[in-house]
């Protein structure tokens, strides 16, 4: 089965990391990775892999006739058992172009919870009638996909992201006085991670000691940057930019933080608690899923500084003992639910169809 994965970019994020992962899969069916616009870290790792990568190198805002042309061409050339579209762009073009040059099976999928105006609602709730199946890689995403883009529950499937095991490594906690606080995030406004600095820099007011290590870039770099001189969070804010594993470079941490607003599936959380790291997560997306209070995790409202800011004072409380333990019960129940081997089955139900 020669089977084509199509999505915007092939650079770094959540969904480039989830197909590298898919990409170390060593099977019977050709892998095509495709992508609209140019690549980058993912498209580099998943060569490295063994698996072919496509760039188009087109215009993708929606909508582009020149990316449906060349799709269109591409998939005629090609002529794959299946099309795996990922993300809205990709959605768009290649649902388009795979309807025109008659592609077998067509999958598509979205990968969070979209901001669509209503032209796009209603645009995309046509465009979901020609898939085979639509997937959603969390229940809120799949609500979404229900409600506002019409696509039945007979199509609907979700299917959670998978998570990299075997190359997973345990991640103490930190022997120094101060608290090692991490996020690994794309570094843009969606992701809210002002909010955590706002907070951080009350915590540093009350005396809290603690270091903030953030890995990741993004087009608020620079604002995230002056923001920390604003709140004199300098000597206590590490930017270690963009890192394509970036867990390798953490030694020690007793908390991850991921703020954002919405969110699908993150693969950051998934793979900081598989990393045995305590969690704290908005309750956005998979996170209510993959987290228990108290037990594997902690949960704020998106949006909530001031519960952000009581939540941090309580985990900074707590005894190592307790961190640990909670680190722990996150790794395993990860393990126990999102592996890369559970994510293939499921799509192979689908494709095979």
């Amino acid at each position: 089965m020669k089977i084509i994965r199509l999505c915007t970019v092939l650079d770094f994020g959540g969904l480039e990391q989830r197909l590298v992962n898919i990409s170390k899969v060593e099977d019977e069916h050709e892998w095509v990775f495709c992508a609209l616009g140019n690549g980058g870290a993912a498209a580099t790792q998943i060569e490295k892999n063994g698996k072919r990568v496509v760039l188009l190198e087109t215009e993708f805002r929606i909508p582009s006739i020149k990316a449906i042309q060349r799709l269109v061409e591409f998939f005629k050339n090609e002529r794959p058992d299946v099309v795996h579209t990922s993300g809205a762009e990709a959605n768009f073009h290649g649902i388009v172009a795979a309807k025109i040059a008659g592609v077998k099976r067509l999958v598509s999928e979205e990968i969070g919870i979209p901001n669509q105006k209503f032209l796009h609602k209603v645009l995309f709730s046509v465009l979901y009638r020609f898939p085979s199946y639509v997937l959603a890689n969390a229940l809120p995403v799949g609500k979404y996909l229900t409600e506002f883009n019409s696509v039945s529950l007979a199509k609907l499937r979700i299917i959670p992201n998978p998570v990299e095991l075997s190359s997973s490594r345990t991640i103490k906690l930190s022997d120094d006085p101060e608290f090692h606080i991490l996020t690994v995030s794309r570094l843009t406004a969606v992701k809210n991670i002002d909010g955590i600095l706002r907070v951080l820099a009350r915590l540093k007011k009350a005396g809290k000691a603690f270091k903030f290590t953030l890995i990741g870039d993004g087009d608020h770099f620079q604002g995230l940057k002056d923001l920390v001189d604003e709140l004199a969070l300098k000597d206590l804010v590490d930017f270690k930019g963009y890192r394509g594993d970036p867990f390798s470079a953490v030694e020690a941490a007793d908390l991850f933080i991921l703020n954002s607003f919405t969110e699908g599936f993150s693969n950051a959380l998934a793979e900081a608690m598989v990393a045995g790291i305590p969690c704290l997560a908005t309750n956005v997306g998979a996170a209510g899923d993959m987290i228990q209070e108290n037990e594997t995790g902690w949960l704020v409202q998106p949006g909530d500084d001031e519960g952000l800011f009581h939540k941090l004072r309580f985990i900074f409380s707590l005894d190592r003992e307790i961190l640990a333990k909670v680190g722990q019960s996150g790794k395993e129940s990860i393990r126990g639910k999102y592996s890369l081997q559970e994510h293939l089955h499921q799509l192979m139900e689908i494709y095979n169809g």
